[in-house]
């Protein structure tokens, strides 16, 4: 995995890395697949992680775990908002009539300004 070299000007990236924490990742593709990894590091110890994948004309998340300790300081927006970047591409949610979608990541995609993801 390597640092994030993305636009550190965003807020949401901003206020991440202005608390001490380090977004790493790693981009897997072919002409098929593409997925993209993130670890979140605050010093030497992993505090998130999340996964994209593409799925159809999609990229989604696959799952994301922010530590309870680490939680509500915007640490998940900063990967979504990330994974944007990296992958050139809006967000969908694809969980949004599943019961695997989790309360805290229905409540992440209900913000009404959110800074990623389609809108509609």
């Amino acid at each position: 995995m390597k640092e994030y070299d993305g636009d550190h000007s965003k807020p949401h990236i901003k206020k991440v890395y202005e608390k001490g924490y380090k977004i790493h990742y790693e981009l897997e593709e072919d002409n098929k697949y593409k997925k993209l990894d993130f670890e979140v590091y605050l010093g030497d110890k992993v505090v998130a992680e999340a996964f994209f994948v593409h799925s159809g004309d999609e990229f989604h998340c696959n799952g994301i775990e922010v530590f309870e300790e680490h939680r509500r300081k915007g640490i998940a927006t900063s990967l979504y908002v990330s994974a944007e970047e990296i992958l050139k591409c809006e967000l969908s949610n694809i969980w949004t009539s599943s019961e695997s979608q989790t309360n805290m990541g229905d409540f992440l995609w209900q913000q009404p300004n959110r800074p990623f993801g389609n809108k509609s």
